[in-house]
């Protein structure tokens, strides 16, 4: 069985795992080289009150092959419970596989964002990352599509059978749109990315380099972004219930 860099611990029945970078990459090659199919939850306060509501995500975090924490609340939740957690941003960790899938020589299918942003996406990706291979991109209506228009998306995407399919359909419909479509790609991964196609495309300015470092990158959003107002409290409701869970247990 492969080992996958990691050091499990769970808050309310959900898994976070907190990665080695050094073997990281290394893991993710082993598993592109062997042709497997995985998916990798990136995870934050949010998608674990949704876990907490719906049985499906919960499954979701708990399957896949990596659940990274993407949030300061998870961090604070998790010092509370005892546990010394390692947040890797969403958008981070989007930029960093691009750049070291370099030297490995992967592709990259990009799947959402709003009209011509796949397209501003790679033009971004190849004049930072000297060799970077991205294959394909698509941005898919914002409405309901029909099974056959799904099925053509998915036709296009295995016809390039891209290493990485990164999808940014928001919280939690990406998520959704993964577990039902994941044995029907023909992909090594999938990785619901949220925001990050919009940070990285320029659509979205991406809060300052202090407001990242001290945790608070999500209250920067929410000041230029109030529809973000209820997603950060679901997220508080999951972290003080994470907090509590602990005195109470």
């Amino acid at each position: 069985m492969q080992k996958t860099p990691q050091n499990v611990v769970t808050l309310m029945g959900m898994k976070i795992n907190n990665i080695n970078n050094a073997d990281l990459f290394r893991n993710l090659n082993e598993t592109v080289k062997e042709n497997k199919k995985k998916y990798i939850s990136i995870t934050n306060t949010e998608a674990m009150y949704i876990g907490l509501k719906n049985k499906s995500h919960y499954d979701y975090i708990n399957n896949s092959y990596l659940s990274l924490c993407d949030g300061t609340g998870i961090v604070l939740a998790g010092k509370v419970n005892g546990f010394q957690i390692n947040k890797y941003h969403g958008p981070d960790f989007f930029e960093d596989v691009i750049k070291e899938g370099v030297k490995f020589g992967w592709t990259h299918f990009f799947l959402g964002g709003k009209e011509g942003c796949g397209k501003t996406l790679k033009s971004h990706f190849k004049s930072s990352f000297e060799g970077v291979k991205i294959i394909g991109h698509y941005s898919p209506p914002f409405r309901i599509l029909s099974k056959q228009e799904e099925m053509e998306m998915i036709n296009k995407i295995n016809a390039l059978k891209p290493n990485f399919l990164w999808v940014s359909l928001g919280l939690p419909k990406q998520e959704k749109w993964i577990a039902k479509y994941i044995d029907k790609l023909d992909i090594n991964f999938s990785i619901g990315v949220g925001a990050a196609f919009d940070f990285h495309s320029g659509n979205v300015k991406r809060a300052p380099i202090f407001f990242q470092r001290i945790g608070l990158e999500w209250f920067y959003r929410t000041l230029f972004e109030r529809r973000l107002v209820v997603r950060q409290l679901r997220g508080f409701n999951f972290m003080f219930k994470a907090i509590l869970n602990n005195f109470f247990k």
